[in-house]
């Protein structure tokens, strides 16, 4: 294959050393997401090698769902801040745990999950779930400077972990539209 059919981020990997054979591969295993995931990818890959670990989380699917509250009528300004928080809070939750599922969620691309959720009582019940199975939960509670009181939960990051342990919990739940 010739430099001009190949994709913009395979050319850039090649640039930075890596084979083609495995830029390639990195790019596939991606969905073309990005070159930041690609390298994850095959930073991820290569660190299951070295360890010499069980199990590898190629045939595993991670993401990050986000659950909201509806009944806080949130602007959709104040709904991306909320969902802003719980994402960066998931992040550090289980980078500081587990960063192998850091890197494969990276290397996939960062799927997040954005699911609305009718009250505080359900975001208790899906939140309380979430932690009786083991998944990383953390919610977000508002400062109230703006549109909700002070000490709202206005939503809850679950993962990023498996997809099949968060579906889990959130299966019947509808996406924030």
């Amino acid at each position: 294959m010739d430099g001009s059919s190949r994709h913009p981020f395979i050319d850039q990997l090649l640039d930075l050393g890596i084979e083609v054979s495995l830029a390639q591969a990195a790019c596939e295993a991606t969905s073309f997401s990005s070159v930041d995931s690609a390298m994850a990818f095959l930073f991820d890959n290569n660190q299951n090698q070295e360890e010499n670990c069980e199990g590898s989380s190629g045939d595993q699917r991670y993401k990050l769902t986000i659950v909201v509250r509806g009944d806080l009528k949130m602007s959709p300004g104040k709904i991306a801040a909320q969902t802003c928080h719980a994402a960066l809070e998931g992040y550090r939750k289980v980078s500081a745990e587990s960063p192998r599922i850091i890197r494969s969620w990276k290397a996939q691309g960062e799927p997040i999950i954005v699911l609305k959720i009718q009250n505080m009582e359900r975001l208790k019940c899906i939140a309380n779930s979430a932690i009786e199975n083991g998944l990383p939960t953390s919610m977000i509670i508002d400062a109230g400077r703006t549109e909700v009181a002070a000490g709202s939960a206005t939503c809850c990051a679950i993962g990023p972990d498996l997809v099949e342990k968060i579906d889990l919990i959130t299966r019947t739940l509808e996406l924030l539209k």
